[in-house]
């Protein structure tokens, strides 16, 4: 057996039993789970699926994973909190509801996971939606739209919008939280913007919360190369390439680019951010933005964390958590 593969092995042993370890933090601050995950990455070669290389091959894993993808998303009553109902809506667009109390006041968080437009949520989104549901007493709506390559935002965004206003029809928009991550975070947003453009003028959420949000497609910020290095998931020449894919070659259109949006008449925006992911330099500069326009936000940086840091089973997501269970309650 190769080393590296017996390292992985062994390392990924540490990951599923990383609730036993203690939570100490190493010298510099990073926990030591936070630590163990970031290595786990980096040997599983997350980033290489992104990483340069023969455009061919990486045209037929796109191919691939969005193709497995759009077969569909399967939940069991096990992973999740309460009563689990599935919405099947169409061919490309299904989603789940789960831990639906039927009280009028009961929290409501509409969810766009992440996977690069081309995947369905992970078992981490599962396990993190999980647990700040049972701190919220929340139900969750994860909508599973359609995946790249076969479609794009186009396709997606008016299901999206349709399903949005079928939530709200259940919901007092008070109590309606609009979430997303990485590409779903940019996803998230760019709803929030198509909503504005509706002849009904749909309520707005109470809080807009994003991890880790895509919001430039173009990948063309030319702080991202710095962060190269540190980020064990995302590489920037991938991410570009299916960016053109999923914007059908639109990349500044703020529903896939929300960066370039106009957030008047949006709520307050939360962004969750590490400093080891490529990331980074868009969503401080989005941070800017909504600064310099007297828009209300909140921008947490969590130092030497990765991309989507608080959904990983970790200390570090433990607190981001609990941070989100704050906002909602507000």
């Amino acid at each position: 057996m190769k080393k590296k593969t017996l390292y992985l092995i062994l390392l990924t042993g540490l990951v599923l039993s990383v609730s036993i370890l203690p939570l100490k933090a190493c010298a510099d601050s990073q926990s030591w789970k936070s630590w163990l995950i970031e290595q786990y990455f980096w040997l599983r070669g997350d980033k290489s699926y992104y990483d340069q290389q023969d455009e061919a091959i990486f045209d037929q894993y796109v191919k691939s994973s969005g193709e497995k993808s759009n077969l569909g998303f399967y939940l069991s009553t096990s992973d999740v909190n309460g009563p689990l109902k599935y919405d099947y809506v169409s061919r490309e667009f299904q989603a789940y509801t789960w831990n639906d109390n039927e009280k009028p006041d009961q929290k409501v968080i509409f969810y766009l996971h992440g996977g690069s437009y081309l995947n369905n949520p992970s078992s981490y989104h599962i396990a993190a939606l999980r647990k700040i549901s049972e701190k919220l007493d929340a139900k969750i709506v994860l909508p599973i739209y359609p995946k790249a390559p076969t479609y794009h935002y186009h396709k997606a965004m008016p299901l999206l919008v349709d399903y949005y206003k079928k939530t709200l029809k259940e919901t007092k928009a008070e109590n309606l939280i609009l979430m997303g991550d990485s590409a779903g975070g940019g996803l998230a947003l760019g709803l929030a913007l198509a909503l504005k453009e509706e002849p009904e003028k749909p309520a707005m959420p109470k809080d807009i919360i994003l991890l880790s949000p895509w919001l430039d497609v173009s990948m063309e910020n030319p702080d991202i190369k710095q962060y190269e290095s540190v980020d064990p998931i995302l590489s920037a020449w991938g991410l570009e390439r299916v960016g053109q894919l999923w914007s059908d070659h639109n990349v500044k259109h703020p529903y896939v680019s929300p960066i370039y949006g106009d957030m008047a008449g949006l709520p307050k925006i939360t962004l969750f951010v590490g400093t080891h992911e490529i990331f980074y330099p868009d969503i401080t500069k989005f941070a800017k933005q909504l600064a310099d326009s007297k828009h209300p936000y909140e921008l947490i940086v969590a130092e030497k964390m990765n991309h989507v840091y608080p959904i990983y089973p970790m200390p570090e997501a433990e607190t981001a958590q609990n941070q989100i269970v704050s906002i909602i309650q507000q």
